[in-house]
């Protein structure tokens, strides 16, 4: 057995300092001191992991290299590695912890992609960026740390962590990417740091037991379903920063029971507030200077709400040029 410090080099294709290849048995794997990068699809699928589309994935993967990730149990990672290439545990289904090394500034795209049974990772100070889809369906990891320098967090990042009940994101979070929290079904709170600018498309959508947010005087805009199916969403206050809403926004958020639209609102789309069943009071600053959906407020007409525009107490007594630009 040919061993450095612990790991058998016959289980790894090495190359410059960088691991190119897990070759072995699987089980609990200690990754040899000297490495200094674990390239993509190290431990995964290196052909299939490229393809969103199921059916493409299992059209181009390669079965032996998916049969030798689902053995992999455990890695210990030396401290000499300072980068993770994308995919690098794409799929290790029964890969139950990993430890991630100090000097480790990315998690890059897909990285741990399907992992399904890890529970919990400790993400460095250092890491500043989490690609897109790096913890797609890791749908036992209860609990993950954003360290304070993180300024990314990509698309779709946390799609399917279902187990996940509350995240605190630092202010150094400037992006989050659409999707980002997207199923994660038992996230009950959650904070978006100042800074950020947008809620990207279908962000918190389906986060079914998310009860209340709030979104800081940095957000210019909030994009199409970006908490739909929040089921159990009773409040949200939109600041005076928000310039557009986005279609179905706010679909299906069936707790909902009062929204105030600012004056800063200028363009809301159509179904924002559909299937709203319990939203009784939608309060709009300056109507008379928004374009509004004709949907959204039949929709809402349709359920008998009441409306409140700006000082007009009923929509019976909105002016007439305004009623008839909506209603027809």
């Amino acid at each position: 057995m040919n061993c450095i410090n612990g790991g058998d080099i016959a289980d790894f294709v090495i190359e410059n300092g960088v691991l190119k290849k897990y070759i072995g048995k699987g089980g609990d794997i200690v990754i040899p001191d000297g490495v200094t990068e674990i390239g993509e699809a190290a431990f995964g699928d290196s052909s299939g992991y490229y393809y969103n589309d199921p059916e493409d994935y299992w059209a181009h993967c390669n079965e032996e290299e998916v049969k030798r990730g689902k053995a992999v149990k455990s890695v210990v990672i030396p401290s000499s590695v300072a980068k993770i290439g994308g995919g690098a545990f794409f799929d290790c289904v029964n890969l139950v912890s990993v430890n991630i090394p100090d000097n480790v500034a990315e998690i890059g795209d897909y990285t741990f992609y399907g992992c399904k049974s890890l529970t919990s990772i400790v993400l460095p100070d250092g890491v500043t960026r989490i690609g897109k889809n790096a913890f797609e369906n890791c749908r036992s990891v209860a609990e993950i740390n954003i360290p304070n320098g993180t300024a990314e967090i990509g698309e779709c990042a946390f799609f399917g962590c279902e187990s996940i009940t509350s995240m605190i994101l630092p202010d150094s979070v400037q992006k989050i990417g659409g999707g980002a929290f997207w199923y994660c079904t038992s996230l009950a709170s959650v904070n978006i740091p100042y800074g950020v600018p947008e809620i990207g498309e279908e962000t918190f959508a389906n986060c079914e037991a998310l009860e209340s947010i709030i979104i800081p005087d940095s957000v210019k805009r909030i994009w199409d379903r970006a908490f739909k199916f929040c089921r159990k969403l009773k409040s949200i206050d939109i600041p005076n920063s928000v310039l557009r809403i986005d279609s179905f926004a706010f679909d299906w958020c069936e707790a909902l029971e009062s929204v105030t639209i600012p004056e800063s609102v200028k363009i809301i789309d159509g179904g924002v507030f559909s299937n709203c069943k319990s939203l009784k009071e939608l309060h709009i600053f300056r109507p008379d200077d928004k374009i509004i959906d004709d949907q959204t407020i039949k929709e809402m007409l349709k359920r008998k709400e009441k409306m409140i525009f700006s000082s007009v107490k009923t929509l019976d007594k909105m002016p007439m040029k305004i009623y008839n630009k909506w209603w027809r």
